[in-house]
């Protein structure tokens, strides 16, 4: 079960790969947004539905392994998108991303909040 859900981390982090240029945008994005209430309340919604299909998204892979979350898809959702506090860390520290963190961690700790589904 773990290769396969590592597999899919892979794939994921090939579509969006942390890079120092989409992690600056997203930045930027988030600093106006704090500045600009309507452009705020605008991002949000973006936001909202990007979040709604990743969760669709996890829900439908497991699903497709045979698997379900013994979690919140939500607190799923959180805890894989959390790398990107790790991307903000290595930039601000001026250090490469520990890869690890992506390709073994998140599948590790994805792997203890599924089961098998029935």
């Amino acid at each position: 079960m773990l290769a396969a859900i590592r597999i899919i981390v892979d794939r994921f982090l090939l579509l969006n790969p942390p890079e120092r240029e989409w992690y600056l945008l997203h930045a930027e994005f988030q600093v106006l947004v704090v500045r600009d209430e309507a452009m705020g309340r605008a991002f949000a919604g973006v936001l909202a539905q990007v979040r709604t299909d990743f969760e669709a998204f996890i829900e439908s892979v497991l699903e497709a392994l045979g698997l379900r979350l013994t979690i919140a898809v939500s607190h799923a959702a959180t805890i894989l998108t959390g790398s990107q506090l790790a991307l903000r860390e290595a930039f601000v520290e001026g250090r490469a991303l520990d890869e690890s963190l992506l390709q073994e961690a998140l599948p590790k700790l994805l792997e203890k909040v599924t089961e098998p589904a029935t």
